[in-house]
Order: structure tokens, then C-alpha cells, then sequence
């Protein structure tokens, strides 16, 4: 069984990508989560935040189903194990700088969190370019 959150905890974890491109930045993270909880069935991300929009993405030998909602935050990245586990985690930005994205993903790994995505983005020091 993997590990859960508290109780109150609104997020699984922080991810920080290198670009908007979700062909080079999700196998990765869908391989990363893969190995930590099992297999990743589908995501879901923010149709407005990424350079390109597809149904469905080759991740090692899987085939993941990919989801994009104008109504999902941006802020958000959502995956769903094949036993039906949803973890969702904090997208910090590509342009932000690397002290500021590092307090995020802590902030958001943190289980006794309870700061939504968005407030977690506010509450670092603004965004520059890596």
C-alpha cells in the first residue's frame, strides 16, 4: 500500500517541469509516480497551460490516457493508478527560480500541508527565469 496523506492534506507532492511541453516533461513524472504507487492510468492537466494537447501519451510500455480541462487549475496535475488511487500534485511553473520552486514542492510534499495549489504559488517569492 502506499503511503497517504493526512487526513487534511490537499496534495501529494510538487512537480517542477522543465518546459510546458508535455511530451518531453510527463513520461517522466508518469514513470516517477509509477514507481512510488503502481501503474498511472490516466492524467489530467490544464488545456491553456501546454504547448500541445493529445489524447493519449506512450509512457515506457503504457499507453496513458491523457485529460484536458480548461476548468482544471493550473496549478494542478492529476494522476489516476490503475486501482484507482488519485494524486494530485502542485505543477510549479518552468520560469520560476530554483529556491522558490524548491519551497513549493516542500511545502507541497509536506503532509501536514493544507494549502491548495495556487496559494502555495503565492506564498513563494515571485517567479523569474531559471
Amino acid at each position: 500500500m502506499p503511503p497517504t496523506r493526512a487526513d487534511y492534506a490537499v496534495l501529494d507532492g510538487g512537480w517542477w517541469p522543465r518546459c510546458w511541453d508535455p511530451v518531453a516533461e510527463v513520461p517522466g513524472l508518469v514513470l516517477a509516480l509509477a514507481a512510488r504507487y503502481g501503474p498511472i492510468r490516466s492524467v489530467m492537466l490544464n488545456d491553456a497551460s501546454w504547448d500541445s494537447r493529445f489524447r493519449k501519451l506512450a509512457v515506457g510500455t503504457a499507453v496513458i490516457r491523457i485529460g484536458w480541462f480548461s476548468s482544471l487549475d493550473p496549478t494542478l496535475f492529476i494522476a489516476t493508478t490503475h486501482r484507482g488511487d488519485q494524486l494530485d500534485l502542485l505543477v510549479v511553473p518552468p520560469q520560476t527560480a530554483a529556491p522558490a520552486a524548491e519551497r513549493a514542492m516542500t511545502m507541497a510534499a509536506d503532509p501536514t500541508n493544507f494549502m491548495r495549489a495556487p496559494d502555495i504559488l503565492t506564498a513563494t517569492p515571485p517567479r523569474q527565469s531559471r
